[in-house]
């Protein structure tokens, strides 16, 4: 094998890379400028003897795909289209990281074969994205996987998203102040989530899309009380009660068809994960 991996100096692309030295699987970072997407981009790799891609790269801040959707789409969109040109001409299996792409749930677990709803730019962008993989892989003969990744957590991960924002709140200020305490996710930890791309290379699949997630959902409130309860304190918590437009109040992934396929499962536990988020 011999990955190469586009959006490598990301969150989810560092663990990747440091995953795949690890295990001495040969890798090509690709570590790219959101402006510089051609069909030649990756002519430099054709003769590398590239086996897998594992694409990664993305305009991925929700708000921000409000304010910029022509140029969500169009980086999202291109990029895609030139990793699958990579592949159709090397061969290359392709593993496209999606996103939730469910909207609000028409029920619980979600799996794959519920309706899709798109609810920002970001979104659509992936979903055209995940199309044109579809399309390609049928007509080209790609072997494809898209995965749809719930929400990612782990050491390193910007305070931006909420896990480390209550994490910083908790071990470094007076109170813990939120927006909303029950909108309740499943959150998959970063190394679970790796250790089911490694877990795909081993497989020969036509066109497939797979939930990854951890099978369970935790509101913030919970979230906020596991994470003082690690660190041994009783801040008083805020919530500002804002509620967004279109929230989703639960969401929890039902991950049978990839842990039927590949064997994959989860081994880090909530509670363990944040542990390791806060001990970090």
């Amino acid at each position: 094998m011999k990955i190469l991996v586009t959006g490598a100096n990301g969150f989810i692309g560092k663990s990747l890379v440091a995953c795949l030295d690890e295990k001495k699987i040969p890798c090509i970072p690709f570590i790219e400028h959101h402006q510089s997407w051609d069909a030649s981009i990756f002519n430099k790799y054709l003769d590398e003897g590239v086996t897998h891609v594992v694409h990664l790269a993305a305009r991925s801040f929700v708000p921000d795909s409000w304010n910029n959707p022509e140029q969500y789409i169009q980086t999202n969109v291109s990029s895609t289209v030139s990793v699958l040109e990579f592949c159709r001409k090397t061969k290359a299996k392709l593993i496209y990281f999606s996103s939730y792409m469910y909207g609000i749930p028409e029920y619980l677990p979600i799996d794959e074969l519920h309706p899709v709803a798109v609810l920002n730019p970001y979104a659509l962008s992936k979903y055209l994205s995940e199309e044109t993989c579809i399309f390609f892989a049928k007509n080209f003969n790609i072997q494809t996987c898209v995965l749809r990744v719930f929400n990612v957590y782990g050491p390193g991960q910007k305070s931006s998203f909420l896990i480390p924002h209550i994490i910083d709140q908790v071990l470094n200020m007076k109170e813990v102040s939120v927006k909303d305490l029950k909108p309740k996710r499943d959150y998959i930890y970063i190394d679970d989530l790796i250790n089911a791309v490694i877990h795909l290379f081993e497989l020969d699949l036509g066109c497939e899309i797979f939930n990854i997630g951890s099978g369970y959902s935790y509101s913030v409130e919970e979230i906020i009380e596991i994470a003082q309860k690690m660190a041994g304190t009783s801040k008083p918590v805020i919530s500002l009660m804002e509620t967004r437009s279109n929230e989703i109040m639960d969401v929890r992934a039902d991950i049978s068809k990839i842990q039927k396929i590949s064997g994959w499962n989860i081994k880090t536990s909530f509670t363990q994960g944040l542990e390791k988020c806060i001990n970090s």
